[in-house]
């Protein structure tokens, strides 16, 4: 794995724990807070390394270019979920 994969790896790790921190302080249920990464102007292996790292919820405000980042995507990571 590349040096920049594991940077948005360990990033999305980093958040996530973060969130789980911030419930916990404020008695709310994690479960109940969702991280979305902004694939807006990002190349596409940027995002195949958050795919990787296991991230599935994307925001996109450019059909266009949403069609172009997840077209490809959509077969190999079903699972996927937009806002």
């Amino acid at each position: 794995m590349s040096l920049h994969m594991t940077s948005i790896a360990q990033n999305i790790a980093a958040l996530q724990e973060q969130i789980i921190r911030a419930c916990a302080e404020n008695n709310r249920d994690p479960r109940n807070v969702n991280l979305v990464a902004v694939s807006k102007l990002q190349p596409p292996g940027r995002i195949r390394a958050a795919l990787d790292a296991g991230h599935r919820l994307f925001g996109e405000n450019r059909v266009q270019e949403a069609k172009v980042h997840w077209t490809e995507l959509r077969a190999p990571y079903p699972d996927l979920n937009f806002t």
